[in-house]
């Protein structure tokens, strides 16, 4: 039996309005995005929110690559 990753993204209405955002953080996923578009670079996209870790960054560019596809 393996044990199941905690969620990277979250939403909670008392946290940026319910907006999607990552996990632990108030970083909102929207945020993430803009930054990727503007670098296209982990590191970069790190420094903006220094609180996040490449991981979470990933999250939270799948979790919009997915609701995109809707």
């Amino acid at each position: 039996m393996t044990q199941r990753e905690p969620a990277r993204i979250i939403r909670d209405p008392r946290i940026c309005g319910g907006d999607p955002t990552v996990a632990g953080t108030r970083v909102p996923v929207s945020s993430v995005v803009i930054q990727w578009h503007y670098y296209q670079d982990f590191e970069r996209v790190q420094r903006a929110f220094p609180r996040l870790d490449i991981p979470a960054i990933k999250a939270a560019l799948a979790f919009y690559s997915t609701l995109r596809q809707r």
